[in-house]
């Protein structure tokens, strides 16, 4: 009979599923993994995928029922997996769905665990810490107001994550109730943390990336003006909604200093300055390696923009010749630049309200985790979007006035998913829309 052990949570389930299926394989155990809910068919499914009833020693194999339309494995029959249990030494189930996201609140009936559990670990990610808790716990505003774990403890959707919070949840909603059902069984809590997990391996040898800012647009719907040499006051930039003429001394020097204002491309220049000097130095400072270097392109048809005085310096400017192609023109002109970088991270030049934090958090963990790819995630991907070096030539097929979304969701099983508020990737398009920036009428959540 099989020992068993059951996945469930958040945050790295399936690359935990498969770590601890290669150790038991290592010990020359007949291993396979399944799932009670979904599981997506990726290559090693479609490869390993049990057939016949002869399965060798050392070897992971997976089982369960195939959905090719939306390519994920489903739960087997449950004679199948009495069967599945008597044929293998160890069988792993992924036991939960959480979206990808790095919290959750378990949905009634949820995980979906068979009795003959020998072992259940919980996982966690470690990266929702510091994060706005509406944005990335899967299903708590399905659960927001009508829960009293919620109301009791005022959690509000935008609650910041801390680690007591992860602990406070994972014993309320995963480890009281399981441990009270299942009496006898082993428990673990697993805190994926793609720092201490991914940086030696990522960085053991020379990583480079460039940040791109496709800043080629033609602002068709912002009137006669050029919406990227917009201008923002200063003071908007550095306190937001939060800015009140009494924080600040009365004097002249202060007053000029407020009232300067600040061109849409360069304050995302500035952003990415600062996001570059961040994850360096968070790298830095987890690891004594010391590997990778990370590049700022800004990639322009605008002569003013690449004579800027200020910035043309600090970061690479390159003139783009055919900008009328649309937007894919920027992106391919970034690919074959930096063709030699490991990865690149696009985004477009016209996002003010994309926090410096977000920024950083968003590269480093496109960094550190185990996938190629990685986009802010809303119900879709979205721009900035982030990708490894074997997705370059594909980046290079897109044509026309659109970016790598395509890619993304014909890749989703690959992709990294960095939830985040729908305000922040507030784009700027026409005179109205920056009116509305400088005055904050976005920013409650939706």
């Amino acid at each position: 009979m099989a020992y068993v052990i059951a996945v469930c949570g958040s945050g790295g389930k399936t690359t935990l599923c498969k770590d601890l299926a290669a150790r038991y394989a290592s010990e020359n155990k007949k291993v396979c993994i399944t799932t009670t809910t979904n599981m997506w068919f990726d290559r090693d499914v479609r490869n390993n995928l049990c057939r016949g009833e002869h399965y060798e020693p050392g070897m992971v194999y997976y089982a369960g029922n195939i959905d090719e339309i939306k390519k994920k494995l489903k739960p087997l029959r449950e004679e199948d997996y009495k069967k599945l249990c008597d044929i293998f030494d160890c069988v792993i189930i992924e036991a939960d769905g959480s979206r990808a996201m790095p919290m959750k609140i378990p949905n009634v009936g949820e995980p979906i665990i068979p009795d003959n559990v020998n072992e259940i670990i919980i996982v966690v990610g470690m990266e929702s810490i510091d994060r706005k808790i509406g944005y990335i716990c899967h299903r708590f505003n399905e659960f927001y107001g009508k829960d009293n774990f919620l109301s009791d403890n005022k959690i509000e959707p935008d609650t910041i994550v801390t680690e007591k919070l992860i602990d406070d949840f994972v014993n309320h909603y995963y480890y009281k109730p399981l441990s009270d059902k299942f009496s006898n069984v082993k428990f673990s809590i697993f805190k994926n943390d793609y720092a201490k997990n991914f940086v030696g391996a990522m960085l053991a040898s020379p990583f480079k990336v460039c940040l791109a800012l496709c800043a080629s647009g033609f602002s068709k719907r912002f009137g006669n003006e050029n919406k990227l040499l917009a201008k923002i006051p200063l003071k908007k930039v550095i306190l937001g909604d939060r800015y009140d003429e009494k924080m600040f001394s009365k004097d002249e020097a202060t007053q000029k200093f407020l009232n300067k204002e600040i061109m849409i491309y360069q304050l995302m220049i500035e952003k990415l300055l600062a996001t570059r000097d961040s994850v360096l130095e968070k790298i830095l400072k987890e690891s004594s390696l010391n590997h990778l270097r990370i590049d700022i392109a800004v990639v322009t048809q605008y002569d003013e923009i690449i004579n800027d005085e200020v910035y043309r310096d600090k970061v690479t400017m390159i003139k783009n010749d055919r900008a009328e192609l649309g937007l894919s023109s920027s992106i391919k002109i970034a690919v074959k630049k930096y063709k030699d970088f490991n990865a690149i991270m696009f985004i477009n030049a016209d996002l003010p309200n994309l926090e410096e934090d977000e920024l950083t958090r968003f590269l480093y963990y496109s960094i550190m985790n185990n996938n190629k790819m990685a986009s802010m995630f809303t119900d879709i991907p979205k721009n900035p979007a982030y990708f490894e070096k074997e997705y370059f030539g594909e980046i290079l097929k897109i044509d026309g006035d659109k970016g790598p979304r395509e890619l993304l969701d014909n890749n989703i099983k690959d992709l990294y998913r960095y939830y985040i508020d729908p305000n922040q990737l507030f784009e700027i398009d026409t005179k109205e829309d920056l009116d509305k920036y400088c005055r904050g009428e976005f920013h409650e959540l939706k």
